[in-house]
C-alpha cells in the first residue's frame, strides 16, 4: 500500500506500508478496507506546508470495498461498497 507519511516540520515521503492484518486483539466495529479510489482534501495540502504540526499519514476520504467485517453481526454485505469522509 502507498501512503502519504508528513512529519511536523511539513516535510512528506512516499512509502510503501505492509497490508494491515487482522490482529488477534481485535474488537468489535473492525473491518479491513479495500481502497479503490483516494482523496487529497485542501487541509492535507496545507498540513504538508506544516499546518498545525501535524505528524502521520495523509488521506481520510476514499471509496473502498470491505474485506474483512468484525463479529458485530451486521452483514458484510450491508456495507460491500462504501464512501467514507471523516470530519
Amino acid at each position: 500500500m502507498l501512503a502519504v507519511k508528513v512529519k511536523k516540520d511539513g516535510t512528506h515521503t512516499f512509502e510503501t506500508c505492509a497490508k494491515p492484518h487482522r490482529s488477534t486483539a481485535a474488537g468489535h466495529h473492525e473491518a479491513l478496507i479495500k481502497v479503490l479510489r483516494a482523496g487529497i482534501c485542501n487541509t492535507d495540502l496545507e498540513i504538508m506546508k506544516g499546518y498545525m504540526g501535524f505528524a502521520g499519514t495523509l488521506g481520510h476520504e476514499f471509496v473502498g470495498k470491505v474485506i474483512f467485517l468484525d463479529d458485530s453481526g451486521i452483514p458484510k454485505s450491508y456495507f460491500s461498497l462504501l464512501a467514507v469522509l471523516t470530519m
